[in-house]
C-alpha cells in the first residue's frame, strides 16, 4: 500500500504531534510520501519523500516564487541533520512579527496569506502523480492552508482521502469575546461541510465528536487512538511510603490551577508527616504567580523538562501518574474533544492514573467509561479522594491493574493497526466502485 501522509509538522519519531504518525504506522507493510506545512527537518525511520509548503513560503509567493519545495532524504540524512540543527528552524523575521499579534489576528493574517499565496501547482503534481498513491492519510487540524492544499492535492489523484483530527476544529461551542474569533469560527464551520464530503472516512478522538461528524455529512467517522506495547504480562509493584504521585507534561490552559487545587490538598494531608509526594516535571517556563502556588510545599518538587527515557525510570518509582485538564470555562470548552496521547503511555506506566479533569472532558468520560483511571471531576473532592487512597492504599494496585487492562484491550499496537487497515482497505475498495 502507498500512503500519501499530508501533515502539519515534519514527521519525526521523538516529538509529540509528529511521533504520532510512527505510533500508528510502526512496522506497517506500506511506502510513504509526506506533504507538510511547517518549517523544519524531518526525522524518521518510514518515509523518505517529502514535499514542504510552509507559511513563509507562502507569504513570499505572493510577490516572488511560487511555494513548495519537492526533496528526497535518506533515513540516515535525516538523523544526522536533526542531531546537528534540531527538529525545527526558525521562521523568518516576517512570520514571527505575523505571529507575535494577538491570536485572532495573527490566526487571520496566515488565511490570508495562504488565501491570496501561490502555491506551486506543478510541484504538487508532480509529487502526487510520481508517488501515486493508494490513499491519502490527512492528519491536521482543518484551515484554509489544508482546504487549499487538500483541494488541489484531490485535483492530481482520485485516491480516496482519510482525515484524521484531535481537535474540537469547527466546534461553535466555544467562548470568546473577540468578532474576528466568531468570523473565523463561523466561516470555517459552513467550509467544512462543505470539505468534508472529500473524505471516505474521518477519525477523531472523540467518540461524541465522531458520531456528530457523521450525523450531518454521511462520512463515516470513527475514534482512532495511540497504540503502545502491551505485549509483556503486568507485574504489580508494591506502594511506596511516603505515596509518590507524578505529573509531566505541559500546564497551559490554566492546567496549573488544577495543580495547584492538589498541592493545597497535600498541605493538609502532609501537615503532621510526609504522608504523599508529588513530583512536578514541566516542559513550559513558570511564571511568578504559577510558581508562588505550586513551589515551596511540604511535599511538592518542581523540576524541568526530562527525556522519554528518563520519564519511564521515573514512573517506575512512582505510585500514582496525574493526569490533569483545566477547568476554566473558556478552555474547558476548548479542550472538550480532545484525548491525551499521553494517558495511552500512563497505561504501561505500571502507575494507577489519576485523572483530576471537568466532567465533559472526553478523556476523563473515556477513562470512567473503561474504568482505567481514579477519576475526580470536581476540585472539592480532591483532598476527600488522596485521603481515601491513603488510608486505603490497595487502591493504587487496584488501578494500576486496571489502566493495564484497558491499554492491553484497546490500545496494543496491532489493534490500531488492524483497526487502520481495515478502514483504508475499505475506502480503497469503494473507491474502485
Amino acid at each position: 500500500m502507498k500512503i500519501l501522509v499530508v501533515g502539519v509538522g515534519p514527521w519525526n519519531d521523538i516529538q509529540y504531534g509528529n511521533n504520532v504518525m510512527t505510533n500508528w504506522f510502526k512496522g506497517y507493510d506500506a511506502e510513504f510520501a509526506n506533504i507538510y506545512v511547517h518549517t523544519g527537518t524531518p526525522c524518521n525511520s518510514m518515509c523518505e519523500k517529502y514535499l514542504q509548503i510552509t507559511d513563509s513560503m507562502m507569504m513570499h509567493s505572493i510577490l516572488g516564487a511560487k511555494a513548495g519545495k519537492i526533496f528526497t532524504m535518506t533515513k540516515d540524512e535525516q538523523q544526522m541533520i536533526a542531531k546537528e540543527e534540531g527538529l525545527y528552524v526558525r521562521n523568518t523575521r516576517l512570520v514571527n512579527k505575523v505571529k507575535s499579534l494577538p491570536s485572532d489576528l495573527a490566526n487571520l493574517a496566515k488565511d490570508a496569506v495562504w488565501l491570496v499565496g501561490r502555491i506551486n501547482n506543478e510541484a504538487v503534481e508532480k509529487f502526487v502523480t510520481d508517488f501515486n498513491p493508494d490513499i491519502i492519510f490527512c492528519h491536521r487540524v482543518f484551515g484554509f492552508n489544508f482546504r487549499k492544499l487538500e483541494r488541489l492535492i484531490r485535483k492530481y489523484t482520485k485516491a480516496p482521502m482519510v482525515a484524521f483530527t484531535g481537535d474540537s476544529e469547527i466546534s461553535l461551542n466555544k467562548i470568546s469575546y473577540s468578532p474576528l474569533f466568531w468570523l473565523r469560527q463561523v466561516l470555517l464551520n459552513l467550509l467544512f461541510r462543505k470539505h468534508i464530503k472529500l473524505y471516505s472516512h474521518y477519525f477523531t478522538f472523540c467518540e461524541d465528536q465522531a458520531k456528530w461528524y457523521e450525523s450531518f455529512s454521511g462520512v463515516s467517522s470513527t475514534t482512532l487512538y495511540k497504540g503502545n506495547d502491551f505485549s509483556d504480562s503486568f507485574t504489580p509493584k508494591e506502594v511506596g511510603s511516603p505515596i509518590k504521585l507524578v505529573y509531566a507534561g505541559n500546564i497551559i490552559y490554566n492546567r496549573w490551577k488544577t495543580l495547584a487545587a492538589i498541592v493545597d490538598a497535600l498541605e493538609i494531608i502532609n501537615r503532621d508527616t510526609e504522608k504523599m509526594l508529588l513530583d512536578i516535571y514541566v516542559n513550559t517556563h513558570l511564571t511568578k504567580e504559577v510558581l508562588k502556588k505550586l513551589n515551596n510545599h511540604k511535599g511538592v518538587n518542581i523540576h524541568g523538562r526530562v527525556a522519554p527515557s528518563e520519564l519511564v525510570e521515573i514512573y517506575n518509582k512512582a505510585d500514582i501518574a496525574l493526569h490533569i485538564e483545566s477547568f476554566t470555562k473558556k478552555y474547558r470548552l476548548a479542550t472538550k474533544d480532545s484525548f491525551s496521547t499521553k494517558i495511552v503511555d500512563l497505561m504501561t506506566s505500571t502507575c494507577a492514573i489519576m485523572a483530576v479533569c471537568w466532567k465533559e472532558h472526553n478523556g476523563l468520560k473515556y477513562l470512567k467509561k473503561e474504568d482505567a483511571a481514579i477519576c475526580i471531576d470536581d476540585l472539592n473532592q480532591v483532598k476527600k479522594t488522596l485521603e481515601s487512597i491513603y488510608e486505603n492504599p490497595s487502591i493504587i494496585k487496584e488501578y494500576a491493574q486496571k489502566a493495564w487492562s484497558c491499554g492491553q484491550r484497546n490500545h496494543t499496537r496491532v489493534v490500531i493497526q488492524n483497526h487502520i487497515t481495515a478502514i483504508f482497505e475499505r475506502a480503497i475498495q469503494e473507491n474502485k466502485t
